[in-house]
């Protein structure tokens, strides 16, 4: 893998290349995510192969395994996912199990929680945080958790139970991607993208209503909001949306690789917004 620095003038310059191999297994690594250790320049690596997590030590510049104390299957030690609460506390999944991660020993700890039925958390995947600590965590088709740490209570939602019209037969997929400017959180799903209003305890779905101008929102992946307040949604088959809101109304607009807007493709993952001052 190599790392690059970002420049004023948009160039990338590599600086640092290091083999992305377990050293326990001698396995390379397929990566899945990566975090940056606070307070370093060390950085967190899931995968999907190693038997554990992986952690690259920027001074040695060195991959090092941190191994799933837990787990014996060699298919089951990879950590999948890393979890992040606002005090910069780090945790990690390997699907069947929650740790603790501590960056003074490097090792993973378990940490056991249990959702209000008394199941375990499984399949973590993508999280966010709200400003008063609770911790939003996907789960692979089987809707997401609401961790709320300050009162140590673990809620499972499945779509159904954030939507009455869903289809408790249909898909579970309820991804959080967002902590908007209000604090509010947002979701992608197969077909549409949801909010949840903190403050109010309320779901509000948006992008499913059919248009004549712009076409079914759907297989949203990802979403960020832009300094004017505009929320920009990728999707894996059909470009780019933008929505807003004018007195109150939705207002959807789309952009594919015919709109002119300089997309190479429909397939998009992932969307930053571009916060750097623009130099005169």
């Amino acid at each position: 893998v190599s790392f690059f620095h970002s420049t004023e003038s948009d160039e990338n310059q590599q600086i640092k290349k290091v083999a992305m191999r377990d050293d326990v297994s001698g396995n390379i690594v397929e990566p899945a995510g990566v975090y940056e250790v606070p307070g370093t320049n060390d950085l967190l690596i899931a995968n999907t192969t190693a038997a554990g997590l992986m952690y690259y030590n920027s001074d040695e510049n060195k991959m090092i395994t941190v191994i799933n104390p837990v787990s014996s299957l060699p298919s089951q030690k990879r950590i999948i996912a890393i979890i992040t609460d606002k005090d910069n506390t780090i945790y990690a999944s390997d699907d069947i199990n929650f740790f603790r991660f501590q960056p003074e020993t490097k090792k993973l700890v378990p940490f056991p929680l249990k959702d209000q039925e008394g199941k375990p958390l499984v399949n973590a995947g993508r999280n966010v945080f709200d400003s008063k600590g609770n911790v939003y965590i996907s789960s692979l088709n089987n809707g997401f958790y609401i961790w709320k740490k300050n009162e140590n209570q673990l809620i499972h939602y499945n779509k159904w139970d954030a939507d009455k019209t869903a289809n408790p037969g249909g898909d579970n997929i309820f991804y959080p991607c967002l902590a908007d400017n209000n604090d509010d959180i947002w979701f992608t799903t197969s077909e549409s993208v949801y909010k949840y209003a903190t403050r109010e305890n309320r779901f509000y779905h948006y992008g499913y209503k059919e248009s004549k101008d712009v076409p079914l929102l759907t297989a949203a992946n990802y979403i960020t909001q832009d300094k004017n307040g505009h929320y920009w949604i990728t999707t894996r088959n059909n470009g780019l949306y933008e929505l807003y809101f004018e007195n109150g109304h939705e207002v959807l607009k789309n952009y594919t690789i015919n709109s002119g807007a300089g997309l190479p493709t429909d397939y998009l993952v992932k969307i930053k917004p571009d916060n750097r001052k623009k130099v005169e």
